[in-house]
């Protein structure tokens, strides 16, 4: 179903109307409605039950890197404090990536260089995932955008692309350890 769902999500992405994010739209019905319920259900099934799931396309206008967080409130009071998993969607939808993330609230650029050396030593790395910052997620990424911040922001990361979605089963699967490993890090916390 995350497949499917992921497909569908960039096919309303790259449709969605005009410059502001309106709740009636099909893409912004299609993330709050059919997109973070089912990542909810897949993380509840896993047995998360204190996770949080959160979708956000944007305020106002459209986010230029919209995500679906998951967080514990013990370690991430928002997406934006603390650290959470995020699929983050680049804005052409051409890629997506599962992510341990950093929040970037009131955060310069320098500050989470030096959290993410720290959260390195203490978060592992799930397997089959990239240390550090993705590529742009931007083409014209100014250096404090929220974009710039989240790409900075990124402690571990696994590229998916959206042309070659893997199956369920894979997506599954690594939510699952991602989750697993983001687990033993709020409760040593």
């Amino acid at each position: 179903m995350l497949t499917t769902h992921f497909r569908e999500a960039s096919t309303l992405w790259r449709e969605k109307p005009g410059k502001y994010a309106k709740k009636n739209s099909a893409a912004y019905q299609f993330f709050n409605t059919k997109l973070q319920p089912e990542i909810e259900k897949i993380v509840r099934h896993l047995g998360y039950k204190a996770l949080i799931v959160d979708a956000e396309v944007g305020n106002g206008s459209w986010s230029k890197t919209p995500y679906i967080a998951i967080r514990h409130n013990g370690v991430a009071p928002s997406f934006m404090e603390g650290v959470s998993v995020a699929y983050l969607f680049a804005p052409d939808f051409g890629r997506l990536y599962i992510t341990i993330i950093q929040g970037v609230k009131r955060t310069r650029s320098t500050e989470l260089d030096k959290s993410k050396k720290k959260l390195e030593k203490t978060i592992d790395r799930p397997e089959g995932f990239n240390e550090g910052p993705i590529p742009q997620l931007v083409r014209d990424e100014k250096p404090n955008s929220s974009s710039a911040k989240y790409r900075k922001g990124i402690i571990y990361s696994k590229e998916y692309i959206l042309e070659k979605l893997p199956d369920d089963e894979e997506f599954t699967n690594d939510l699952k350890k991602t989750l697993k490993i983001y687990q033993d890090y709020a409760e040593s916390q």
